[in-house]
């Protein structure tokens, strides 16, 4: 694996949370982190492997993630995972990034999510916030085994001698 061959673009507003996730990612991966607003579609081409990341809010990755996705062109078979952190991690919140991160022609490798601490609105005021602590050791912990699965598993160039030729 080259170094610095991956970028996670990483939307984490209110407590840093999903950053935290990426960081621990990037120490794995070798990999840059760059905001949406940072980053240039024609940016992306330079990459072999992207990591979307976005905390969920209103039941979706943030808007100007899925607004940089739009603006990319399509990719011939590039590889992506998504990442997020949210109060309650729920697999349909990610569907609206799926599906155009797949209609942009990325292989989605795997996603990774896990809770988010959270205080704002009502359940700061009601519940004092919600998943204090979170994302915690363990939950970065699981984002590292995470990232070294996608490394060993994509990253990494294996070459197996069978006889005289190689495989």
């Amino acid at each position: 694996m080259k170094g610095k061959d991956v970028l996670l673009i990483c939307k984490s507003v209110h407590h840093g949370n999903t950053l935290k996730v990426a960081q621990r990612m990037a120490e794995v991966l070798d990999a840059v982190i760059e905001d949406p607003l940072q980053v240039t579609p024609e940016e992306i081409n330079a990459y072999s492997l992207i990591g979307f990341g976005s905390g969920i809010y209103n039941r979706k990755p943030h808007s100007v993630l899925l607004h940089l996705v739009d603006t990319i062109e399509v990719q011939k078979q590039k590889k992506a995972f998504i990442f997020s952190t949210a109060t309650f991690p729920w697999a349909p919140a990610l569907q609206p990034l799926r599906d155009k991160l797949t209609h942009k022609g990325f292989i989605l490798l795997g996603e990774f999510s896990c809770k988010g601490f959270i205080d704002e609105g009502i359940i700061k005021y009601f519940f004092g916030g919600l998943n204090k602590g979170r994302p915690n050791e363990k939950d970065l912990h699981e984002a590292s085994v995470f990232a070294k699965n996608i490394r060993d598993n994509y990253l990494t160039t294996r070459v197996v001698k069978s006889g005289s030729s190689i495989i």
